[in-house]
């Protein structure tokens, strides 16, 4: 039984340490509240600090009140990492090379839109710029509130060393 657990223990931190997945929490920060006309931009700037943790992906709330003949996919977001990495996501007149999951006209209603972009590479703790824009030049406003963004992180190796250890002492502590 106790050889069993230990395996259990080394196999769950391996796998863990290999999958991006294996979340162990994120920090989930309020960008606030705004309106923008087309083509507007709202620049928000973030000091990420979370350990020695590596941010694997990106989680995107964004709560959304319909104007008229926009969407919610009209919103386009470039986040620039703390590495020099770029992301461009979603938008209309000129929509990146990442779409929304919501992109087009299932995002016409009001209502709550998720979505989670991953990162490659992983990206460190550092400086984030974020900035949202209507990408629809035509529309005179759009309304978006309560926007978070979930920064995502896999554990550092030392954690997940803490963590196997663990395994191994709760398996042997049961002998």
């Amino acid at each position: 039984m106790c050889k069993t657990l230990s395996l259990v223990a080394v196999a769950g931190a391996i796998w863990t340490a290999g999958s991006a997945q294996a979340f162990l929490g994120g920090e989930r920060v309020h960008v606030g509240a705004f309106s923008l006309g087309g083509g507007q931009v709202f620049t928000w700037s973030y000091l990420n600090v979370p350990n020695n943790d590596s941010i694997v992906a990106l989680t995107f709330e964004i709560d959304y009140i319909d104007s008229d003949l926009s969407y919610a996919s009209d919103l386009k977001v470039l986040v620039s990492t703390p590495t020099g990495g770029f992301y461009d996501i979603g938008g209309y007149d000129f929509p990146g090379p990442i779409p929304w999951a919501f992109q087009g006209f299932v995002s016409d209603p009001s209502g709550f839109y998720v979505d989670k972009v991953y990162l490659n590479p992983w990206e460190p703790k550092g400086w984030w710029t974020f900035e949202f824009i209507n990408d629809w030049a035509a529309d005179t406003d759009h309304n978006f509130y309560n926007i978070w963004v979930t920064f995502q992180k896999i554990p550092a190796p030392g954690s997940l060393a803490l963590l196997g250890m663990g395994g191994f002492a709760v398996a042997r502590r049961r002998r």
